[in-house]
């Protein structure tokens, strides 16, 4: 009995930790691809711009 419990334990625990990382692993920010800057889209404060081929949103300086 105390072995089948060590044995469970033991599998929940290495599911917890496999699920944990492919949850880390997916919760990556895909970069925009773009030519110019008017293929960015950026909410209003934030100005486009293409750099190097991907989008990147910049605080608009006064």
């Amino acid at each position: 009995m105390e072995e089948n419990r060590a044995k469970t334990f033991k599998f929940v625990y290495g599911m917890v930790i496999f699920l944990y990382l492919y949850h880390v692993a997916k919760r990556v920010e895909a970069a925009i691809p773009c030519i110019t800057d008017a293929n960015c889209p950026c909410v209003f404060p934030l100005k486009p711009r293409c750099n190097f081929g991907y989008c990147i949103c910049e605080e608009m300086i006064p």
